[in-house]
């Protein structure tokens, strides 16, 4: 379904972050240039940005997981994003970033 309620105990630990609506946008353009869609290019392109920003690729990969399901776990996330499909993906992200911005009052830019 492309609608689901994001896990409130998920939403707590991985969205109330500062800085996770913009990190999250950084990941959806990182994704959007992307040419191939598959698994190795997805993983990729978060472990590369993630490198890039001097941060773990969990804090990327965990609010990810939350934006694209709506829950904490399940199957692998590079996984699920070449399951969904780049249009699925970046809408969901695009859906994730807005109501980051929205709970916690803060926009793209923080």
């Amino acid at each position: 379904r492309d609608r689901f309620d994001y896990d409130p105990k998920g939403v707590a630990r991985h969205f109330q972050v500062p800085g996770r609506a913009a990190l999250l946008a950084r990941v959806r353009e990182r994704l959007a240039d992307l040419e191939t869609f598959d698994v190795a290019a997805v993983e990729a392109a978060c472990r590369g940005l993630a490198d890039e920003l001097g941060i773990k690729a969990a804090e990327i990969i965990h609010p990810m997981r939350l934006a694209l399901t709506g829950r904490t776990m399940g199957p692998g996330l590079f996984e699920i994003a070449a399951t969904l499909g780049k249009e699925a993906t970046l809408a969901r992200l695009d859906r994730a970033v807005q109501y980051i911005a929205e709970i916690t009052q803060h926009g793209v830019d923080e």
